[in-house]
């Protein structure tokens, strides 16, 4: 395994783990609301609350591999710079790109 699928792994076993804990605690809570204190809007604001929490957390976590993806492409477009950029290589006629190729009949003819 590579170090980056390594660290994938890692992030969404820890992501599974959160989520688990999420669950089994609003779960928790729910039945706290109703059965003890008897008032199940305080659950609802409560798992609201915790809700939009996750979803924040969901926007970094995108995010952040979005600008890790952006600096992987950077990182590959310095390193191959010509092929990224289309200058340096051969046409079909033979000559660099931008160039105008050579004519040797004209060259031929001035000659004589």
């Amino acid at each position: 395994m590579t170090e980056s699928s390594t660290a994938r792994a890692s992030d969404e076993r820890r992501d599974r783990r959160l989520r688990i804990v999420a669950v089994v605690l609003g779960a928790f809570v729910l039945l706290y609301s109703v059965v003890v204190a008897q008032q199940i809007l305080a659950a609802v604001a409560l798992l609201v609350w915790v809700f939009g929490i996750y979803l924040a957390w969901r926007f970094v976590r995108a995010h952040e591999r979005i600008a890790a993806a952006a600096e992987t492409m950077a990182t590959a477009g310095r390193r191959e710079p010509a092929e990224a950029t289309g200058r340096g290589t051969e046409t079909r006629s033979g000559t660099a790109a931008g160039t105008p190729p050579i004519d040797d009949e004209a060259t031929d003819s001035t000659e004589e």
